[in-house]
């Protein structure tokens, strides 16, 4: 599952002139969430790939998610940290705030390989404006995606991690239905999202799992090749 981070700015004139996160005033409110959520983190590796400010050069408002649409509604902040889920769901908080509030996609000003230069484990992603309810100003725009995944340490048991990966996926409609944003949980969906990444193996639990299964990839990186590899050191 990945999350995706954009910034929406409510419309009007105060605004008008802020078209990427380098044209923010340092002045105005602000939100990324609340600190220590993976969007806040997130937001702030996208202003430094920007060459913008950091969480003290703006007017920062920590919030918990669901505090957003209100207090964009009540003017209590101007600009707000937005994601998206596997780069085209919507959680309940972003509809909220999309449905009851006028605003406008403000544009992370880098490209693809701005953000790999970067030498993040974050990736690029391009977000259609059509789940929107508001009429933005781009039909596609840019965000900075993370991937959820369950991590676990080297020693951990090979078996135990076989077992805990096999119950998931056994069990995938259960899964499902705990919530929509994993709705498309299952072994093709984990797979195809899966960081490709020689800093990131697969445990050699999972491993075994997927190639029972049928659905390794030889891309994938395996925990000998992660320890033969500059990133073990």
């Amino acid at each position: 599952m990945t999350v995706d981070i954009i910034m929406f700015k409510r419309k009007g004139d105060k605004l008008s002139d802020v078209e990427t996160v380098n044209d923010i005033p340092s002045d105005v409110s602000m939100t990324w969430g609340p600190p220590g959520a993976s969007g806040y983190s997130v937001a702030q590796t996208g202003f430094k790939i920007a060459g913008a400010g950091g969480p003290n050069d703006y007017n920062l408002k920590n919030m918990d998610f669901g505090d957003m649409p209100a207090a964009m509604r009540e003017g209590r902040i101007d600009i707000a940290m937005s994601l998206t889920v596997n780069q085209d769901g919507l959680l309940g908080y972003v509809q909220d705030l999309d449905s009851t509030n006028e605003i406008d996609v403000i544009r992370w000003p880098w490209d693809k390989q701005a953000v790999e230069n970067y030498n993040t484990p974050l990736s690029y992603a391009t977000i259609s404006a059509e789940g929107f309810s508001n009429d933005l100003s781009y039909e596609e725009f840019p965000a900075l995606s993370t991937g959820y995944s369950t991590y676990f340490t080297p020693d951990h048991p090979k078996e135990a991690t076989y077992e805990f990966v096999k119950t998931l996926m056994d069990n995938k409609k259960e899964v499902r239905d705990y919530h929509s944003a994993l709705e498309p949980f299952g072994p093709e969906f984990a797979t195809a999202w899966l960081v490709k990444d020689p800093s990131v193996p697969v445990h050699p639990g999972s491993e075994k799992w997927m190639k029972e299964e049928n659905v390794w990839d030889d891309s994938f990186a395996t925990l000998k090749d992660f320890e033969n590899s500059e990133f073990s050191n």
